[in-house]
């Protein structure tokens, strides 16, 4: 099965950005600093999960106040052996610490996440919207969280590969 598809026009569970914000580290020396300057640009994988995402207080008013990224890490940075057990381990449960994504479109590279490598952000660093989910026939059947800012998904996780990712965590 596909490991990587389009992503929808709402945040999900598994999608992918380009650059968040993840906070100041002097290891992430070669990573970018924001235009502000209060944090470093990753490539990372939006975990949080979608029913988070998309509640709202009895107004109908966005409710989350942060979300949660893991970044993104290399496979060509990784040893041999590891980039192995990376590919073989793709679609399996083990190693249960990391997902392997393959190569990312837009990124130029193949990548994976720790999952235990886990940070917060604070949700209106995305200047956040609600977005309409229609139906075959044009009806608003729900309405999405979506962003304004750092919202440079390049993909998702398949739907297999959302249950992977959630069967790893679960272990």
């Amino acid at each position: 099965y596909a490991l990587l598809v389009a992503c929808d026009e709402w945040f999900g569970q598994g999608d992918v950005f380009k650059s968040v914000p993840l906070g100041p580290s002097p290891a992430d020396a070669m990573w970018p600093r924001t235009a502000s300057g209060d944090g470093f640009l990753h490539p990372a994988l939006l975990l949080t999960h979608g029913c988070a995402l998309d509640k709202r207080s009895g107004s109908g008013a966005i409710r989350i106040e942060r979300l949660h990224f893991i970044p993104l890490e290399n496979v060509a940075a990784q040893s041999r052996d590891k980039q192995g057990a990376l590919r073989r381990g793709a679609r399996n449960i083990e190693p249960s610490e990391v997902l392997y994504l393959g190569e990312v479109p837009a990124l130029d590279f193949e990548a994976f996440v720790v999952l235990s490598n886990l940070h917060t952000v604070p949700a209106r660093l995305f200047d956040l919207t609600l977005v309409d989910v229609t139906g075959k026939d044009g009806e608003v059947i729900d309405r999405r969280l979506s962003g304004h800012r750092h919202d440079e998904r390049v993909a998702t996780l398949s739907e297999k590969h959302v249950e992977l990712l959630k069967d790893k965590i679960n272990v």
